[in-house]
């Protein structure tokens, strides 16, 4: 089921990471967008058939 998910993921060019996790989760997900409207569209797009919710944390600084 990740494969089938991780192969839809490589298609979102906003997805730069995919990484299994333990806990809550099953994949963590680094998204990189020009702006809100574009993580909005990735968003929508990384709604693939095997991804059943998403959460969206936002880095401010690095």
């Amino acid at each position: 089921m990740i494969d089938h998910t991780l192969a839809g993921l490589s298609g979102i060019p906003e997805v730069i990471k995919a990484n299994a996790v333990a806990g809550d989760a099953d994949l963590l997900c680094r998204v990189v967008a020009k702006d809100n409207a574009g993580l909005e569209e990735a968003l929508q797009r990384i709604a693939v058939d095997a991804v059943q919710r998403t959460s969206t944390k936002v880095v401010l600084s690095r």
